[in-house]
């Protein structure tokens, strides 16, 4: 049986088809286990190399309950061995042989990996269907392969929503980012609904206690519309600052262990007004900007960004990680086709057209509304304005997005989206209508509506509606199945919340 969250696998080659409560078990030696009616030596057996029945590929022998081409290769354990459909687990990879290079899938899906030393990987989850995966890392031509190593399950969630307080409110999209801990970091946003608060602080969610405290330090500079990834170092990376649509070019990163804010010592070459964000299966982070043309890489190796050659040179491309380890860019308006780009051989490639929902201007997408499914199909949710749900199969790339037989009940602007860990797609909030500027004068319309996406069904139904009506909230879902959504505002000026909103998850009882 699989471990929680964190835990270390106890045995990982120990699979349930071994009975090793029964006579026949007992009778085993100490070394081996029963594979039906045999006694197996499951760390050195290529026809049941881990658990019984897992043979090796061709090529391979069973070093230490781990297939390989080469016993100098090997994947023994991982920290954390469940996980959530939605992805994100932070987990660390033991074995042998391991350098520069090393690509690291789960059930054949490609994930964020980082070589610390010889026996050490750091990775982070991606989507993956229910059901236990082998985790494969791949040495240039070398391959180690570990069974069931790793596995994937429907975490639940369940109402109602609950408030917990912040330091201080935090509308306008606020940084909302799960680090290594299992903590959330919540940064920026802004007190009123105008270009005038912006706020530099930042508020810690600590799960255990279901509360949030103040980082020890501030950042550098006061964000809103921000993006935020934890990298496979633990560190934050925080880029966006927004003061009626000017950013300034800065980066800056947060250190859990010192709860505080350092600027990167390179910083982007632009500024990254509502950027958009995704890993790269090397452990670098992409970057697009709605307000700026073509694409950054951050380096976590050389903290500094670089300009992506041969990028679209458009902005408001919205960039997500296949599960091939190739990142689809989706086009800020319907002009704009979408392409696919490889980042270990720097090439682009036309993937049709981009989703047709989006106003013109890119600039008013808000928030991501892209992300990859745990079956490998990427969805589009909405946009400004917008109902419509689209999806791209990377296995037809040049049918490009294809409208969706299901919509939203609403045509919304500055709404929330986040995959949860049962594989099913939150919405939450927005405006239904959006007429003048939200700092000022307008006439807004706001919902407090929560929808739900079921992909593989090809349904879409409402769920416990949020406690108020909101827009421009940022939510994550944690390692536990959870959900957060920080701050959110109203317009005209109006104070925005200083809360978040919480959806309680749960770890599926079996474990």
């Amino acid at each position: 049986m699989a471990t929680n969250q964190g835990s270390p696998a106890s045995d990982a080659g120990q699979d349930a088809s071994v009975d090793t409560g029964s006579e026949e078990a007992a009778a085993c030696e100490a070394s081996t286990r029963l594979c039906g009616d045999v006694c197996t030596a499951l760390n050195a057996d290529s026809a049941n190399c881990g658990i019984c029945g897992h043979a090796c590929g061709q090529g391979q022998n069973c070093c230490s309950g781990s297939c390989s081409t080469t016993c100098t290769l090997l994947v023994s354990s991982l920290s954390a061995t469940l996980g959530p459909l939605s992805g994100g687990t932070f987990t660390t990879i033991t074995g042998a042989g391991f350098g520069p290079g090393a690509k690291v899938s789960f059930g054949g899906a490609r994930v964020p990996a980082m070589v610390v030393d010889a026996n050490t990987i750091q990775v982070r989850t991606a989507p993956h269907l229910e059901g236990k995966v082998e985790v494969r890392v791949a040495q240039g031509a070398d391959v180690a392969v570990r069974a069931n190593a790793f596995e994937f399950a429907s975490y639940g969630f369940e109402g109602p929503w609950q408030k917990i307080n912040m330091t201080s409110p935090r509308g306008s999209y606020p940084g909302v980012s799960v680090i290594k801990d299992g903590r959330v970091l919540v940064t920026g946003g802004r007190t009123l609904s105008n270009n005038t608060s912006l706020l530099n602080t930042a508020d810690i969610y600590d799960p255990s206690t279901n509360t949030t405290s103040p980082t020890a330090g501030n950042m550098a500079a006061a964000r809103v519309f921000v993006t935020q990834m934890t990298l496979l170092t633990g560190k934050v990376l925080i880029v966006g600052t927004d003061n009626a649509y000017v950013a300034n070019p800065n980066a800056e990163l947060f250190d859990p262990a010192t709860s505080t804010f350092t600027a990167t010592a390179g910083q982007p070459s632009a500024g990254q007004n509502r950027a958009f964000a995704t890993m790269l299966a090397d452990g670098r982070v992409l970057l697009t900007s709605q307000t700026t043309a073509g694409a950054l890489v951050y380096d976590p190796a050389l903290d500094g960004f670089s300009p992506v050659p041969g990028a679209p040179n458009g902005a408001g491309y919205e960039p997500v990680l296949l599960q091939d380890g190739r990142v689809l860019l989706v086009g800020g308006s319907p002009l704009e086709p979408a392409y696919i780009y490889d980042a270990e051989s720097g090439s682009f490639a036309p993937a049709g057209p981009s989703p047709n929902a989006d106003a013109s201007t890119s600039i008013y997408r808000g928030a991501q509304r892209t992300f990859v499914m745990p079956d490998g199909r990427v969805i589009s949710v909405g946009g400004y304005g917008s109902k419509v749900i689209a999806l791209f199969d990377p296995s037809k790339p040049h049918d490009g997005f294809v409208t969706a037989p299901y919509s939203l009940a609403e045509s919304l602007h500055y709404t929330s989206i986040t995959v949860m860990g049962d594989g099913t797609v939150f919405v939450l909030g927005g405006a239904t209508t959006a007429t003048g500027d939200c700092g000022g004068t307008s006439s807004w319309v706001l919902t407090d509506m929560v929808e739900r996406i079921d992909p593989q069904a090809e349904t879409i139904g409402t769920f416990d509606a949020l406690p108020d009506a909101a827009m421009d909230v940022g939510a994550v879902t944690l390692l536990d199945g959870s959900v957060i959504a920080g701050g959110g505002e109203v317009c005209g000026g109006a104070p925005t919340h200083p809360y978040l909103y919480f959806l309680k998850g749960k770890v599926p009882s079996v474990y």
